[in-house]
This record gives C-alpha cells, structure tokens and sequence, in this order.
C-alpha cells in the first residue's frame, strides 16, 4: 500500500466519522440518539408553563414544606421526580402507596408535627417558580394524601 493510498484511506475514514458526527443536525426532525444527539430539549422554545409531581407535607399548624428527596429513600431528585410521575398518572393503590411510605419515613424521622402528605400534580410557571414558587403556582390537583398516624 503507498502513502497516497493510506492518504486516501485516512481521509475516507474522517469523513465517513465527520458526516456520522453531522448528520443529526441536519436531519428534519431531530431526536437524541446517544452518542450522536442533537440536543432536542435544547433546540426549540418550550413555553413557560411546567408540570410535575410533588409531595407535600402539611403541618399540624396548617404551613406545608416539600418533602425532601431522602424520604423517597434516595438523594437524587430525578428518582423521586420519576416515583412522583408514575404515582400521579396512576393514581389510585399507586399513589396511595408513596404517600403512606412517605407518611411513615417522616413519622419515623421524628416529624410530629406532619399532621398529612399531599401527592399532588403541578403546573407552574417555570421562569417565576425560580423567584417564588407559590406566586408561580398555576394550578395544582391533589391526587391523594394520608393523614398522620394515631399518636403522631
């Protein structure tokens, strides 16, 4: 093999690779195909308005909090985010299910003042929810919720 037919081979490999590398972009409709992604989530507006599950507890002096991550028994919100979808679009034995888990892991951290644990779905405005979540608030849909235990 010469040097002019290694040149040669090299160059197709590097653009073969380049045109694998580009061709996600230059598709008509964009999808995100690891290793080759085009970004989709990234590439158009998605409006202002956001949806999710979320947990709440809600004191015996009638304030409330959002539950933290640790008593969905892990510290990564995309888990409980995830946990939190499948209850709401479940609903029912589902949702009832996370919310007395939930109920019992406070009331086994010592939180007696949780009086019940709302599992609610949201939707926000996303750009104001990050200066005041409850100004932000559009509407929001009990699901389920679970009063305390007796004695809690």
């Amino acid at each position: 093999m010469s040097v002019f037919d290694r040149r040669g081979y090299a160059y197709a490999v590097i653009g073969l690779v380049f045109a694998g590398v580009i061709s996600p972009a230059l598709s008509s409709k964009p999808k995100d195909a690891f290793p080759l992604s085009t970004y989709p989530m990234f590439a158009f507006p998605q409006g202002r308005s956001a949806s999710f599950g979320q947990a709440v507890g809600v004191k015996r002096d009638g304030s409330s909090f959002i539950v933290p991550p640790k008593y969905f028994g892990t510290d990564e919100v995309m888990q409980v985010e995830v946990k939190l979808l499948r209850a709401v679009r479940a609903r029912g034995a589902t949702a009832d299910a996370l919310c007395t888990d939930l109920r019992d892991r406070l009331a086994e951290d010592g939180r007696n003042d949780v009086s019940k644990v709302v599992i609610r779905a949201v939707t926000v405005d996303a750009i104001e929810y990050l200066a005041d979540s409850e100004a932000a608030t559009r509407a929001a849909y009990e699901i389920t919720s679970c009063p305390a235990n007796e004695g809690g």
